[in-house]
């Protein structure tokens, strides 16, 4: 019976977690008050449909409202020496943050930056391989997403090179496409519509006359201007900004609700309450290692009740890990390793356990999970423990 009430009450918190998940789905996809998606701003261009008009003045989503947490000072640039091997990280700046939960409803500079990443390899592909049909309809769709960047973005104006897109144009020889050219009547040529098809049903589309750096019909001057643009102002502010930025607005709950130096959880053996991460996983590893101390002292009792306290902690940090971790449980924490996890419990029951077999089973829960958890989630929460505090209050 006891087992019943256990199933049903597991099946309707599973059934409660998907229905409130598929609720906030469907009103994040339904929200009016947010910046529409990168597909909606460039438009996903393909068949024989034109480029929709150019949105550039609808950046900031219209409901949007100061964050309730503290607000980020506007820095410096952070320092990238890459011959001495120097890099400072800093929080981004702040007109990022409204375009991030929990601002914001999704990651949508993100959503944006991966359509411009998009139509620059596309861009690259067609000038590489001289593909003059194409690149006129290429180099519109990349120039015009990354002048909504830039626009997005107006605190790392120093990383745009707006002038690289009238360059480019003039060395490709496109007409009216300066950085800040109106390009909502243009409508691609017939060549240009039919490119894809012709790409697909062709075996070998592309000349051998067209092939490689420098061959003939490849424009050497576009390369080269397309190649500083990318090292002069993709790869100078990936580097400077990227890295704080996952570490600010990716590493907490799903939508940053709390970052990770905010969380709070309670001790199942200690029934401390309201204790931080680092607090809990210090007494997880009392835990665990007092498992290793009762073994090299011979003493089963004490190995037993360690044994007992760490399954306890664990179950409590399975739980918390889900609250990021939702959409894979498989992959993370205790299903993992419940099967060493049960040898471990058998083992400790013996009349006389085997250090040997307790040993390998707790490399194995080691190697497994808390090695993989630490290299990943500790230098995060490291940073974010200098960023923010650990403070009581939940969120930023």
């Amino acid at each position: 019976m006891k087992l019943f009430w256990k199933y049903l009450i597991g099946t309707t918190l599973v059934g409660s977690v998907a229905a409130l998940a598929s609720f906030e789905a469907i009103r994040a996809q339904q929200g009016g008050d947010e910046i529409p998606p990168a597909e909606e701003v460039i438009g996903e261009e393909t068949g024989n449909e034109e480029l929709p008009p150019a949105d550039t003045g609808g950046t900031e989503p219209t409901g949007y409202t100061e964050p309730t947490g503290p607000t980020y000072e506007q820095v410096t640039v952070p320092t990238v020496n890459m011959g001495s091997g120097e890099y400072l990280l800093v929080k981004p700046t702040s007109d990022i943050e409204k375009y991030y939960p929990p601002v914001f409803k999704r990651y949508e500079f993100t959503r944006v930056m991966d359509s411009l990443a998009k139509y620059y390899y596309e861009l690259k592909v067609d000038i590489d391989e001289g593909d003059n049909d194409y690149v006129e309809f290429s180099f519109r769709l990349f120039a015009r997403q990354y002048a909504l960047v830039s626009e997005m973005m107006p605190t790392m104006n120093e990383f745009f090179q707006l002038a690289s897109l009238d360059q480019m144009a003039e060395q490709l020889k496109i007409s009216g496409q300066g950085a800040s050219a109106d390009t909502t009547g243009y409508k691609p040529s017939p060549e240009e519509m039919a490119h894809e098809e012709t790409e697909l049903t062709e075996e070998d589309s592309l000349p051998s006359e067209k092939k490689g750096m420098g061959a003939t019909g490849v424009n050497v001057e576009a390369q080269k201007t397309l190649a500083d643009l990318y090292e002069n102002s993709c790869k100078a502010c990936h580097y400077a900004y990227r890295p704080a930025t996952y570490f600010a607005y990716y590493w907490g709950t799903r939508g940053m609700k709390y970052n990770m130096v905010s969380f709070r959880m309670k001790d199942p053996v200690s029934k401390k309450k309201e204790i931080s991460y680092r607090e809990f996983m210090l007494l997880l590893g009392e835990s665990f290692f007092g498992i290793y101390s009762g073994m090299d002292k011979g003493q089963k009792r004490y190995v037993r009740i360690k044994l007992t306290e760490f399954n306890k902690r664990m179950d409590a940090l399975d739980g918390s890990c889900m609250k990021c971790h939702t959409q894979e449980p498989d992959k993370y924490m205790l299903k993992t390793i419940k099967p060493q996890l049960d040898a471990l419990g058998a083992e400790a029951k013996r009349y006389k356990p085997r250090k040997d077999i307790l040993s390998k089973n707790l490399t194995t829960v080691w190697s497994d999970v808390c090695t993989g958890c630490h290299v990943i989630h500790m230098p995060v929460y490291q940073i974010q423990e200098v960023w923010y505090g650990e403070a009581t209050q939940t969120g930023k």
